[in-house]
């Protein structure tokens, strides 16, 4: 195997240049991470989360499709993990929804009890 530079200052370069890559890509994904939580948390709080999750589950199943659209059928990360995304999100939009009815109906049985109770 024949090295394409004849001193080592020139491999040093090139790892330092692609751990300096790496590193500015980790901290990309770090701050995009931190502002997702962020706006996760903001959406919570002022109870738009339910309805944020039903809108983004079939955005983010349209571009996991495109997504694997694009690459002609191979299986990538992204697409991936896109696709989990969106199940992810239905699923949790599902169990929300079932959550809330079933606290309706035992809110209205509560309701109920406490008329029936008061009334005899």
């Amino acid at each position: 195997m024949m090295l394409l530079f004849k001193d080592h200052s020139g491999i040093e370069t090139v790892l330092n240049i692609m751990l300096i890559r790496f590193g500015i890509i980790a901290a990309i994904v770090v701050v995009v991470v931190i502002v997702l939580f962020a706006i996760a948390l903001w959406l919570r709080r002022h109870g738009a989360l339910g309805k944020a999750t039903r809108h983004a589950a079939p955005l983010a199943r349209k571009a996991a499709v495109a997504r694997a659209r694009t690459t002609r059928g191979r299986s990538d990360l992204m697409s991936s993990g896109l696709s989990l995304l969106a199940t992810t999100l239905e699923r949790s939009a599902e169990s929300r929804d079932s959550e809330s009815l079933d606290g309706e109906t035992h809110d209205s049985e509560t309701r109920n009890s406490h008329r029936d109770g008061d009334s005899a």
